[in-house]
């Protein structure tokens, strides 16, 4: 006759209590799973001490229930290793959607031995092609295939039904709900429910994260151009670890990470990364810079001064006893000297007409100003 897992017997002089006294309970820690070569912070949902020993012999499927609050990946299924020391029998793990649980949506055989990683007090194994679980998914994770020589956990055996196992929602994630639930049919989704908590037994387990994690992008600034220059190779990175793209705007094409320049002006570069299901899109990073033609670049041509270098360089050649209005007083925030006239200590100031302003251009004529007097 069917016995229902709450109602089993309590296991005795199995052996297992001695390996458990000797392993020390650890902390619970959230850790990194890899895929697609990129590190992703990923949470157990069920979390068991490692060490932690079984008390009963069930051997049919036991079950947890949980929903979804955001969208989820699962990568990795796995199943309680009573006194983490390798699993005695096989066992089977299974995840369902309660609201349609004819067929699993994932499934995993743990053979017997050392099988997979152990993460604390369960094993795991990766999914072949990870899971995504959207928002209001109605879940269940279920294992089966213990008995006496591989005793899974039941919360019914402490008091009160506290066990030493918890759940992690991975910061809202999840929500962890009913009471738990047992079965008789091996292979079968179990309908019966036992008596609490949400996390009553040791048994399945799984692995997820955020369906989208962010990414930034590094992107730094590019220096002034000369027309004529070859390609540019571009270089940006995002924290997802995947490629980075490019767009353009101005006198420049862009094809993979080579920019080609094609004329003198302002060229603006925007590196983006539109994201994929595991990352959501990063937010652009533009970059700006100066196109100049061959002459525009000679070092001995037009310099950029402000206003206050301006008025330093005329009062230094200018005649104080000049009664002349000042050359000076009229200046343009940003203007072009020649070089060589700048760095001159020797030159005199040029006459200018009454109230004019100087035509210290070495074309020689004045550059037009765009703001007013100082």
């Amino acid at each position: 006759m069917f016995t229902p897992p709450v109602h089993a017997a309590r296991v005795r002089n199995s052996g297992f209590s001695a390996r458990a006294a000797r392993r020390a309970r650890p902390r619970f820690r959230p850790h990194l799973e890899v895929l697609e070569d990129r590190a992703l912070p990923s949470t157990v949902a069920y979390q068991v001490p490692a060490g932690t020993v079984g008390q009963q012999f069930f051997s049919g499927p036991l079950g947890m229930d949980f929903d979804v609050g955001k969208n989820i990946v699962v990568d990795q299924l796995g199943v309680f290793d009573s006194g983490s020391d390798g699993l005695a029998v096989p066992l089977t793990v299974r995840l369902y959607n309660r609201d349609n649980t004819t067929t699993p949506v994932a499934s995993l055989d743990f053979p017997a031995g050392k099988t997979g990683t152990l993460i604390d007090g369960s094993r795991f194994q990766v999914l072949a092609t990870p899971v995504v679980l959207p928002a209001e998914f109605h879940g269940s994770i279920v294992a089966e295939g213990y008995g006496p020589l591989e005793p899974n956990g039941n919360a019914g055996f402490f008091t009160p039904p506290i066990p030493p196992w918890t759940t992690n929602d991975g910061g809202g994630l999840l929500q962890f709900v009913g009471s738990g639930r047992f079965g008789s049919t091996p292979g079968a989704f179990p309908t019966n429910v036992d008596g609490g908590p949400a996390n009553r037994y040791a048994a399945g387990t799984f692995d997820y994260f955020a369906q989208q994690q962010s990414q930034t992008i590094t992107f730094g600034p590019l220096a002034d151009q000369t027309l004529g220059v070859g390609p540019i190779t571009l270089s940006a990175t995002a924290s997802s670890g995947l490629p980075v793209m490019f767009r353009v705007s101005g006198p420049a094409s862009v094809s993979g990470n080579q920019l080609t320049i094609t004329g003198a002006g302002a060229v603006k570069v925007e590196a983006f990364q539109p994201g994929n299901d595991f990352f959501a899109a990063a937010t652009p990073v533009d970059q700006s810079f100066m196109v100049f033609t061959p002459a525009q670049s000679t070092a001995n041509l037009q310099t950029l001064v402000d206003g206050a270098a301006w008025r330093r360089a005329c009062r230094a050649r200018s005649t104080p006893s000049s009664r002349r209005p000042s050359p000076c007083s009229r200046p343009a925030t940003r203007l072009m000297l020649p070089a060589s006239w700048a760095r001159s200590s020797t030159m005199s100031a040029p006459r200018a007409a009454r109230g004019s302003v100087p035509t210290w251009q070495a074309g020689g004529s004045p550059p037009p100003s765009r703001s007013s007097a100082r």
